[in-house]
C-alpha cells in the first residue's frame, strides 16, 4: 500500500476555534506521528508532545485531519487483525538494522501487507507481490509545479511494478477523485511513449523544460523584507541584460513554502533556450550581488535545472 505522506495524521486542529498546530520555525503544520505521541515538522524536526487542550481557547477538543502511513497502518491491522503489517518510510529507514529487517521479512514471505511512502515504489523486486493499492494519488497530481503530473506519472508507474513480478498475475488499484487524468489513464496502460506525447506540447507551448534550461535563485534570510528586497535587486539587475542576452525572467515570488528553518524564501528564476546564455547572466550579476547579500544576511541559493519552481 502506498502513500507518500509518512505520520499519523496532517494536521491537528480545535474543534472549537479552528487553530492549527504550526512549526513555530517554518510556514507549515505540524505532523501527528502516533508512535512517538508529539507533533513534528517534517521540514526542520522541530516537535512537540501531543497537547491535551487547544492553546488558543482551551478547548479539549482536538480533531486530526488527513492520513499518512502510520494511521494506514492503523486501520489496516483493525481490517486485518491476522495479518503481519509493517511500514517503511523515512521514520523507518532512519534506523538502518530495522529498514534492512523490513526488506528481508518481506521477502522471506514474513510480512502480509507492507506500507510504505515512496521507499517501496522503486526498485523493490519481490516475486509474490499480487496487489498494490495506491491511497489518495490526488496528492501527487494536484502538487502546483510544472513537473507534478510527470511525477506522479513516474511515480504511479514505478509503484504499480512491483505487482506481478513473478509467476504469479498482480493488480494494481488507484483511489482518487479523478480517474480520467491522464498521468493516471497513461499510468494505468503503462505508457510512456503516450504520456510523453501528451505532455510535450504543453512543455512546448509553456516553453519549460527540455525547451528550455532554468536556473533558479532562492534568497533566504530571517526578515522577509530583506528576501524579498534582494530578489528585486536581482531583478533590477537583470532586467537590462535581456537587451544583451536572450532570456525570460520568472518572478520575483515568494515560496510556497514562504519560511523553512527559520528562513524566509523568495524565488526568482531565468529560463533560456540556451544554457550558455543563462552562465553569461550568471557570471554578470552573481559574484557582485551574492556579496552584497552576505552583508545584509542574506543567503543565496542557485540551483541549475531544478527540478520544481517552488
Amino acid at each position: 500500500l502506498f502513500l507518500n505522506r509518512r505520520g499519523f495524521s496532517r494536521v491537528l486542529q480545535c474543534r472549537k476555534c479552528g487553530f492549527v498546530f504550526q512549526c513555530k520555525n517554518c510556514s507549515v503544520s505540524l505532523v501527528y506521528h502516533m508512535e512517538t505521541h508529539s507533533l513534528k515538522c517534517h521540514y526542520c524536526d522541530y516537535s512537540i508532545r501531543l497537547p491535551e487542550e487547544c492553546p488558543e481557547c482551551h478547548n479539549i477538543d482536538l480533531k486530526f485531519i488527513g492520513s499518512g502511513t502510520e494511521k494506514i497502518q492503523d486501520e489496516i491491522s483493525q481490517l486485518f487483525p491476522e495479518a503481519t503489517i509493517a511500514r517503511l518510510d523515512r521514520d523507518i529507514a532512519v534506523k538502518r538494522t530495522e529498514f534492512q529487517k523490513v526488506l528481508a521479512d518481506f521477502k522471506a514471505h514474513k510480512i502480509d501487507i507492507l506500507i510504505g511512502t515512496q521507499l517501496i515504489a522503486k526498485g523493490l523486486d519481490f516475486l509474490n507481490v499480487t496487489l498494490v493499492g495506491v491511497i489518495n494519488s490526488d496528492l501527487m497530481i494536484n502538487f502546483p509545479d510544472f513537473r507534478s503530473l510527470e511525477q506522479a506519472f513516474q511515480l504511479l508507474t514505478q509503484v504499480s511494478g512491483r505487482a506481478g513480478r513473478g509467476e504469479k498475475r498482480g493488480e494494481v488499484i488507484i483511489q482518487t477523485y479523478q480517474p480520467e487524468n491522464e498521468a493516471i489513464q497513461y499510468a494505468l496502460k503503462n505508457s510512456y511513449e503516450e504520456f510523453f506525447e501528451f505532455e510535450l506540447p504543453k512543455r512546448e507551448e509553456l516553453n519549460y523544460p527540455p525547451f528550455a534550461y532554468l536556473i533558479k535563485f532562492v534568497f533566504k534570510a530571517v526578515s522577509s523584507d530583506n528576501a524579498k528586497k534582494y530578489a528585486y535587486e536581482y531583478l533590477k539587475y537583470l532586467m537590462p541584460l535581456k537587451d544583451k542576452y536572450s532570456f525570460t525572467i520568472l518572478g520575483p515570488a515568494p515560496g510556497l513554502l514562504e519560511r523553512i528553518k527559520n528562513k524566509y524564501r523568495w524565488l526568482l528564476a531565468v529560463r533560456s533556450s540556451k544554457r550558455s546564455v543563462l552562465w553569461n547572466v550568471i557570471r554578470e550579476i552573481h559574484q557582485k550581488l551574492h556579496s552584497e547579500a552576505g552583508r545584509h544576511h542574506v543567503s543565496i541559493e542557485l540551483v541549475v535545472d531544478p527540478l520544481d519552481l517552488i
